[in-house]
């Protein structure tokens, strides 16, 4: 089946698992922050600025996927890449597609 060389060793199996868990954690803690930017930043336009409610959604929505992709880009994935608005515009786009998924 697998040839000897072919095949990874438990300390390596390991490092990626932890790896992996690092990352999860690292996922769900800047996806809480997105979150709470999403809302502070709606309270504070539709609430305390009397923003009109649908269009203080639009704009914390914004920011908040902005501040997610940065997020997930640099601190979550540590991704490195020479195409950052072909990455921003796919990464806007599975959101926008997914919203519009909800909406059905």
């Amino acid at each position: 089946m697998f040839k000897k060389d072919q095949m990874l060793e438990k300390s390596e199996i390991a490092k990626i698992k932890q790896n992996d868990q690092a990352e999860a954690r690292r996922y769900v803690v800047w996806g809480v922050i997105t979150v709470l930017i999403n809302i502070s930043i709606f309270y504070a336009l539709a609430h305390t600025l009397k923003v009109e409610y649908q269009l203080s959604n639009f704009i914390a929505w914004f920011i908040s996927v902005q501040c997610s992709f940065w997020f997930e880009k640099v601190l979550v994935f540590k991704h490195e890449s020479k195409h950052v608005m072909t990455d921003m515009t796919k990464f806007y786009g599975t959101r926008i597609f997914t919203f519009g998924k909800l909406q059905v």
